[in-house]
């Protein structure tokens, strides 16, 4: 602004009256699809521990709603149980890999490097 000088423009702080700084609101992902009327209703989730816990509830819960869901509840726990077996079984060998990376480290810094290559190529055989 050429020509007016420094004291003219208004000077805010941000303790004066008509200063304030909002912050841009954060919606939910699917809130401007329900707005925009492309999805009319957004489903609640059911929480796994729920389901494990008490599955007769959920089954109820689930015949309520008269959409034939609660057929699918056995087969949901088996499927959990299975995923679970698999995830603990991945993280028994991440901590072998683990163990034996830490190991060849180890090796290689005592300058043994025939048994750090050793110890590198059980691992590549383990997978």
């Amino acid at each position: 602004m050429k020509g007016l000088a420094s004291s003219a423009l208004p000077f805010f702080t941000d303790n004066s009256p008509g200063f304030q700084l909002k912050k841009p609101r954060r919606r939910r992902p699917g809130f401007r699809l329900a707005a925009s009327g492309l999805i009319s209703i957004i489903a609640p989730v059911l929480d796994i521990k729920l389901i494990r816990d008490q599955p007769d509830f959920a089954r109820a819960r689930l015949a309520t709603r008269g959409a034939g869901d609660e057929a699918c509840i056995d087969e949901l726990l088996k499927l959990d149980e299975q995923r679970r077996k698999l995830l603990a079984e991945v993280e028994t060998l991440k901590a072998r890999r683990n163990r034996a990376s830490k190991e060849i480290g180890a090796l290689m810094g005592q300058k043994k490097a025939a048994e750090a290559e050793a110890k590198k190529a059980e691992m590549r055989e383990f997978g």
